[in-house]
């Protein structure tokens, strides 16, 4: 009985929420293109869907309704916009769609952008925020680029150090300790395979 009057709870809350109009966007809209490229740097949420698995097959779909959804929240409660609520409804829908609760600023950074974006949108400043937009999408393709080139460096040096421990076939015939320097702590230990 308790999860029938949840379920249909949660149908009411739902039913309001789609009846209500989405904002209408512009075409050439710089501040939904800014929240969707600020979306798309989010490199610590993308991490978790490619990683992890969250938000499930539809994850990318999810990603581009979130940025439909803030759209709407600023555009909706522009005069009555503070901070911490901001944050909550960030924080609460990236729970909720993809089981993610930030542990470090990435989330306080994602607001700050948007808000930064949000307040050039409304001085009517789309020239630097279009100039702002860019330079932030290349540093973003810049750090994509450096860190599949580090991911190949050490995939490469793994397959050298996989090659190079079948290539060594160690013959430990008898088991002995040897002090390998006098001057040194190191001690040098190998192990006989099997009694005689």
């Amino acid at each position: 009985m308790i999860i029938f009057i949840d379920f249909l709870i949660f149908l009411f809350i739902m039913c309001t929420f789609f009846q209500s109009e989405p904002t209408s966007i512009e075409p050439n809209d710089i501040f939904f293109t800014s929240i969707n490229q600020s979306i798309e740097e989010w490199v610590e949420l993308k991490h978790v869907i490619d990683v992890y698995g969250s938000g499930g097959s539809q994850a990318y779909e999810k990603l581009k309704w979130m940025g439909l959804v803030l759209y709407d929240y600023f555009k909706n409660y522009s005069q009555d916009l503070i901070l911490d609520e901001i944050y909550e409804f960030v924080g609460q829908m990236i729970d909720n769609e993809f089981n993610f609760i930030p542990l470090d600023n990435s989330l306080e950074a994602f607001v700050a952008k948007l808000l930064r974006y949000y307040q050039l949108a409304l001085a009517n400043r789309t020239d630097e925020m279009a100039c702002i937009l860019q330079e932030s999408k290349s540093k973003h393709i810049e750090r994509q680029n450096k860190q599949a080139q580090n991911v190949d460096n050490i995939n490469q040096l793994m397959s050298n150090v996989n090659v190079s421990r079948q290539q060594e076939q160690p013959n430990r015939r008898e088991e002995h300790i040897e002090n390998s320097n006098e001057d040194s702590e190191w001690t040098l230990v190998s192990k006989r395979k099997g009694r005689k």
